[in-house]
């Protein structure tokens, strides 16, 4: 699965590229336009074409973001899913780094983890060397 989403996002940036290149020759359009606007040899329909043109600039850059927050999705789920290969990383993600006093931190169970097990620490060492052991005192 880790495989195809990165293929899957690098296909979507390459087209997100073609996207951006379009958007760049819809941006020279309006410069273009807006020149020849300055240069005072506006008519109705000179107007209309530039609103078009920034219609389709707008666009292009709603794709281009709508892209680019698809392929962050994708690979953070990369990311989460890549954890399941190190047991360690998986054990580290459900804690969260907690300063207890003065210098003293330990990892503690993340709040939406509470459900499955009661709030606890678990000291830095156990979680790397991979044990999930709860504190005692």
């Amino acid at each position: 699965m880790i495989l195809e989403t990165l293929d899957w996002a690098i296909e979507t940036a390459n087209s997100t590229a073609g996207s951006i290149r379009s958007a760049k020759t819809i941006r020279d359009a309006i410069i273009k336009t807006v020149r020849g606007l300055q240069s005072g040899g506006a008519d109705g329909t000179e107007i209309a074409d530039l609103r078009l043109l920034i219609d389709d600039l707008v666009d292009q850059l709603r794709k281009v973001e709508d892209a680019q927050g698809e392929i962050k999705n994708a690979l953070l789920d990369a990311k989460a899913e890549a954890i399941n290969f190190d047991p360690v990383a998986k054990i580290k993600s459900r804690y969260e780094l907690f300063r207890l006093g003065e210098g003293d931190v330990v990892f503690c169970l993340r709040p939406e983890h509470w459900t499955e097990e009661p709030m606890h620490y678990v000291c830095t060492q156990c979680i790397d060397d991979g044990i999930g052991r709860p504190l005692h005192r």
